[in-house]
């Protein structure tokens, strides 16, 4: 069986084109079974490898134990290692995270950072069969498209995946025939975590229906990949011409190209997904499409998705930090993400005006300095020119020029001392007018 098995390994790497025996492959080595197994494999196999270990400090002793381990095979097998230590714990306190979700990020981070300074070509990780079907059984209880229900790639990136063609028994088996020392991470038995409760109580349920579940959800995986690349090759296509930039942070798509559109729920879930947007939330945002509804608001992590009108707008939040500037002299010039801006003065009246309000004059000798940018706040009022000296609030000129909810914190105010002169894209306040004894213009470009 040992053969059997090292050749079943082989061959997949092989018929995935994983890895070429002249590759160098950093594994991610923990100290638990499947890792150390891993390891023990590829080096058995003669690859060219090297071993990357995180020690998470969650654990203690047990913890430093696990790097004991890893530090002391790879020194008796001759092979090259690196270890980083991280307090976890603080850093996710730090940044209001899960701990798992943070170790997560924070191992891959380093792994592909080192993969990049040792040259290493691809980073292996020991997820296998079983590994692979609690993965998707996850997905499809949280809700999932396609590619949740295939799961996990053997082949993604520089990330790969020996493992995945074998189950745990076989890594089970190989640690045995092997020799391999490993140790046990206490907080696998416990079923405070997701993932243990559907490895613990799930899946020994469905093994009963059927004893070879893992290898039928790896031929469903594997048949899920085909017909995913296929899926998706007719969803970019459309995506594509129906999404476009909508500034520098901002995408649209008409509304009516999904609610019209026989897979219209299909291609709002592949759009709006990788946003953050969960199945409950599309769901939702599709019905609103369907039935033509207006100034819905959607949040994720750090998107907002607004159903507007006749478009639905995706807007990163963390673009939508408040602008603050202070100009103290003139002429000047500065970069707001992708917007240029140029405030200069002139002694030459405008010839020609600017209907989208992106280059505008008006009257200096009211301007105070320093001038102030920034963005919309609640409450900001201005005289708008033509009405007269009449009052209004800039959020309700927003209302009736009909400009959607996530524009307004894109927008850029200006203001001289308190007083608002110029909203980006909305016009000049009539107190700083042109006038016919006007002798001094103030010249403000956004390009």
């Amino acid at each position: 069986m040992t053969n059997n098995t090292l050749h079943q390994i082989k061959k997949y790497i092989s018929d995935k084109k994983l890895f070429l025996t002249t590759d160098k492959i950093l594994i991610g080595v923990s100290g638990g079974m499947d890792s150390m197994v891993l390891l023990a494999v590829l080096h058995h196999l003669k690859y060219t490898i090297e071993v990357a270990h995180v020690n998470f400090q969650l654990r203690g002793e047990e913890s430093d134990a696990d790097e004991a381990l890893v530090v002391n095979t790879c020194k008796k097998l001759g092979i090259k290692f690196h270890v980083k230590k991280i307090d976890t714990a603080t850093y996710a306190q730090e940044n209001k995270g899960s701990i798992q979700m943070i170790a997560r990020e924070l191992r891959y981070d380093w792994f592909e950072k080192l993969c990049k300074e040792e040259k290493c070509k691809y980073v292996a990780i020991a997820h296998h069969a079983n590994d692979q079907s609690e993965t998707i059984l996850q997905h499809l209880t949280k809700g999932s498209g396609i590619a949740g229900l295939r799961g996990m790639l053997p082949k993604n990136n520089t990330i790969v995946r020996p493992f995945l063609c074998i189950d745990k028994s076989n890594i089970e088996y190989l640690a045995g025939i092997l020799d391999v020392s490993y140790r046990e991470d206490s907080s696998n038995a416990s079923d405070n975590y997701e993932r243990n409760k559907i490895r613990h109580h799930v899946v020994p349920t469905l093994q009963e229906i059927n004893p070879k579940f893992h290898h039928a959800v790896f031929n469903t995986s594997n048949y899920l990949a085909g017909v995913e690349q296929i899926y998706q090759s007719y969803i970019q296509r459309r995506l594509k011409k129906i999404v476009v930039r909508d500034g520098e942070y901002s995408y649209k798509a008409p509304s009516k190209s999904f609610a019209n559109d026989t897979h219209g729920i299909n291609l709002l879930y592949e759009w709006l997904s990788p946003y953050g947007f969960n199945s409950e939330q599309l769901t939702t945002i599709y019905s609103h499409v369907r039935n033509d509804a207006s100034g819905k608001e959607f949040i994720a992590e750090k998107y907002r998705l607004v159903v507007d009108r006749k478009y639905i707008y995706v807007h990163l939040q963390e673009g939508s930090k408040n602008t603050f500037l202070q100009i103290e002299t003139i002429p000047f010039t500065c970069n707001v993400g992708n917007k240029k801006i140029t405030i200069s003065y002139s002694d030459a009246a405008p010839t020609t005006f600017d209907k989208n309000n992106k280059d505008i004059m008006i009257d200096a000798s009211n301007i105070k300095l320093p001038l102030t940018i920034r963005n919309w706040n609640e409450g900001d009022y201005m005289y708008p020119l033509g009405m007269k000296m009449k009052k209004k609030k800039v959020s309700d000129i927003f209302i009736s020029k009909k400009i959607p909810k996530h524009k307004k914190s894109e927008l850029l105010f200006f203001f001289s001392a308190d007083n608002l002169f110029f909203v980006e894209g909305i016009g000049i306040d009539e107190r700083y007018k042109i006038k016919e004894d006007t002798k001094t213009f103030l010249r403000v470009e956004l390009k």
